[in-house]
Parts: C-alpha cells; structure tokens; sequence
C-alpha cells in the first residue's frame, strides 16, 4: 500500500508543479517540497527514498532518507537503485501529455528532437 501512495504522491507533484518565477520562488518551492517529501516519506513509512531536482541540465537539490537496506542500516544515498517496476513508464506519459497540453511539444515530434544523443545510437545501429 506504501507503494501506491508514493506513486500518487510524485503524480500529483509532477502535476502540480508551477513554473518557478525567481531564485527566491525557487528556494521556497525547493523547502516546502523537501518538507512535503520528508513528511510523506515518513507517514507512509517508507524504509528510504530520493529526490532530485534538475535545471537546465544541472543537479540543482538532491535529497536522501531512510534505508536502502533496513537489516544493515545501509542509509540511502547518491548510488542507491529503485526498483520501480512499471511506475516510471505512467509518470513519462503524464509528463509528455502535460508539456503537449501546454504546447512545449508535439506527439508527433521525432525523438530524436529532444534526445539528439539518439542519432548517434540510431547512426551506429544503421551500420
């Protein structure tokens, strides 16, 4: 049942996020979110978890709680692996279908459009 939370927990916050206006607005967003997730963690008990925010390519706040492995007390950091199953794949369609609601993408643009690493990929499978 924990899992389940969680899951509606981060869709909401993906859902929700609002476009942060100044440093300022981005700093109290960044607080009352570290908040939000050490609450939630905490009342959902959750043995561990992680967050990050990125901008404009950089790790801007990086946050771990809990265990990664409660029997040792091995915390949760940087190098921790989730096992997610199948979640990530809803939380990506409800991010595309956000930035097409809000005209930042097509459904029909090429992939390779917003991850031009792939032509590489795509290059190097061709040959």
């Amino acid at each position: 049942m924990a899992v389940s939370r969680w899951s509606a927990f981060a869709l909401c916050l993906i859902a929700t996020a609002p476009a942060v206006a100044s440093e300022q607005d981005f700093d109290s967003a960044l607080r009352d979110f570290r908040a939000l997730h050490r609450a939630e963690t905490t009342r959902a008990k959750i043995a561990g978890s992680s967050f990050y925010v990125i901008r404009d390519g950089r790790i801007e706040a990086a946050d771990h709680l809990g265990e990664q492995d409660a029997d040792a007390h091995v915390p949760v950091n940087a190098r921790t692996i989730y096992h997610w199953a199948s979640v990530t794949k809803t939380m990506t369609g409800i991010a595309i279908m956000q930035l097409r609601d809000r005209g930042l993408l097509s459904l029909d643009d090429p992939i390779m459009k917003y991850v031009p690493e792939l032509a590489a990929v795509c290059e190097a499978l061709a040959q």
